[in-house]
């Protein structure tokens, strides 16, 4: 087993690609051979983030990649291990049917992105591939690991942050798009994920417009017939997952390209350098203020105990023995003030 998972296999099932897959009535299942190819052919030549992003192989290419009895096999659940933003082992189990969202690192770059993918599981799987071709590395069987996941994004028009004194806000993709359903290396979660669904959008059958109410389709919970509209991502379910979108674990440090806002960015440095100074300030002028120990002011008050004005305080330990200094100027004379300043 590898390091960044555990998925179970004690209760699988068998998925028989070419027989069983063209006779479900699910029209989630219309291009699942096609997209699985493509995803395990980019894993095969090594592209990043699995082939689903665009990257389109001709049916000569797919031809290489050969499933072993043309069979797959579907687990119940997936145990992701994730390293803590205070570099401790932890993990999240993964279940299509009761723990299903997922987050994992973002590889665009451009300003202003997010930070996050998210999405549902709605099936894992696992099976033995060969790759074969002129770019093939290794003629032998490797047993791989894959989820099958409905992608989730940002809300549109809609801005978070600790400014706004709002979460970030996600929603499920149509099933208009083309990339609204897709595979995913479990190696690339970076654990599961809580959402709140946003109960004043409400909820909403137009996000699987194909689906039939007639008919059971696998990209929904059991007897639902729609979805939430949008969900809040919820960044306090615990401490590590709010340092993930603060940016500042130990244990992140490379899993994400940008996570705090740039607007939030600045203003924290400004309110942390406007404190410093104030702090500097308050400093200088309490070190000005009061007369330092030992030392005897030339405007301090008199004492009421012996009436004089030599600085002597009530504490005996304190006191400044007369016969070792000759006179105030000595004294004024060994003391650097700058130092003190």
């Amino acid at each position: 087993m590898h390091s960044y998972r555990k998925i179970q296999t004690i209760r699988q099932r068998k998925l028989v690609l070419l027989i069983l897959l063209p006779s479900l009535s699910d029209y989630v299942f219309k291009n699942f051979i096609r997209c699985l190819q493509d995803h395990l052919l980019g894993r095969l030549l090594g592209h990043d983030l699995d082939g689903d992003s665009g990257k389109v192989y001709t049916p000569k290419d797919r031809l290489t990649v050969r499933i072993q009895n043309e069979t797959i096999f579907r687990v119940c659940t997936a145990r992701i291990n994730y390293t803590t933003y205070d570099m401790r082992r932890a993990y999240d189990t993964v279940n299509p049917h009761t723990h299903p969202f997922i987050i994992l690192s973002s590889p665009e770059t451009d300003p202003g992105r997010h930070p996050f993918w998210y999405a549902a599981v709605i099936g894992i799987f696992h099976a033995n591939v060969q790759h074969t071709g002129k770019d093939s590395r290794d003629y032998s069987l490797r047993w791989m690991e894959f989820l099958w996941v409905r992608w989730m994004g940002p809300v549109s028009n809609y801005s978070f942050g600790r400014q706004q004194a709002r979460l970030p806000k996600i929603g499920f993709i149509p099933d208009s798009d083309e990339f609204a359903f897709g595979f995913l290396d479990p190696s690339l979660v970076l654990r599961g994920c809580h959402l709140l669904p946003s109960f004043k959008d409400g909820r909403t059958p137009n996000l699987l417009t194909m689906a039939s109410k007639k008919t059971r389709t696998e990209a929904r919970t059991s007897g639902l017939d729609d979805d939430w509209m949008s969900y809040y991502v919820g960044i306090f379910v615990d401490r590590d997952m709010l340092m993930r979108f603060l940016g500042h674990g130990v244990g992140h440090k490379g899993q994400t390209n940008c996570a705090l806002c740039v607007d939030d960015t600045e203003d924290e440095d400004e309110g942390v350098n406007d404190d410093l100074d104030t702090g500097s300030n308050m400093q200088a002028e309490l070190c000005l203020s009061e007369p330092l120990l030992g030392v005897n002011n030339a405007e301090a008050a008199v004492d009421p105990q012996d009436g004089d004005n030599d600085g002597d305080n009530d504490y005996p330990s304190l006191n400044r023995d007369d016969d070792n200094v000759d006179s105030d100027e000595e004294l004024d004379d060994e003391v650097d003030l700058e130092g003190w300043l």
